[in-house]
Order: C-alpha cells, then sequence, then structure tokens
C-alpha cells in the first residue's frame, strides 16, 4: 500500500511539474505573442505618423505652388493692362500724329 502511495504521489508531482512547465511556456508564449503585436502597434503608429506628415507637407507645397501661381497670373494680368494701356497711348499719338487723319476725327 505504501509503495502503492509513493507511486501515486510520485505521478501527481510529475504531472504536478509538466503543469507548471507548460504553465510557465504559455506565459512565455504570450509574452512573446504580446511584444509583437506592440511591436507591430508601434511601427504602425509610426507609419501614419509619417504618413501624415507627407500629407501635411504635400499640402503646404501645393499651397505654396498656388501660391506663386496666383502670383504669376496676377503679375501677368498687370503687366497685360500696363502694355493694352501702353498700345492705346501708343495708336493715339500715332493716330494724331498721322498725315492722313487731318480733321483729327479717328481720336
Amino acid at each position: 500500500m505504501e509503495e502503492r502511495e509513493m507511486y501515486n504521489k510520485q505521478i501527481r508531482s510529475t504531472l504536478k511539474e509538466q503543469m507548471e512547465h507548460k504553465i510557465q511556456a504559455d506565459k512565455i508564449q504570450i509574452d512573446m505573442k504580446n511584444r509583437a503585436t506592440e511591436i507591430v502597434m508601434e511601427q504602425d503608429r509610426k507609419d501614419i505618423e509619417q504618413e501624415k506628415q507627407r500629407q501635411i507637407d504635400r499640402a503646404k507645397l501645393l499651397l505654396h505652388f498656388t501660391v506663386k501661381n496666383k502670383e504669376l497670373m496676377e503679375s501677368k494680368w498687370e503687366y497685360d493692362n500696363w502694355n493694352r494701356t501702353h498700345q492705346w497711348h501708343v495708336e493715339r499719338a500715332v493716330l494724331a500724329d498721322t498725315p492722313i487723319n487731318w480733321s483729327k476725327t479717328m481720336t
């Protein structure tokens, strides 16, 4: 009987040991998975931040182009207006001095 109890005790202690090893291995595996998940989440966060910064930089660049294009268009409009006005003055002067227009009816 005592032998049987020793045998059962040994089996119980072996099973208990195996269960503890299994629990420890499961904890290690869960910790590794958690760490891997944290790494992936951190990388994802960094990627999202980088993408957001790229979009901000691109928006700034496009806004800069828009402002420069507007300035260029306004400058061209001013030049066109000045050129048109200048051309009118030249044409009036030519018409005023042209011998064909003696009566000055074309001014």
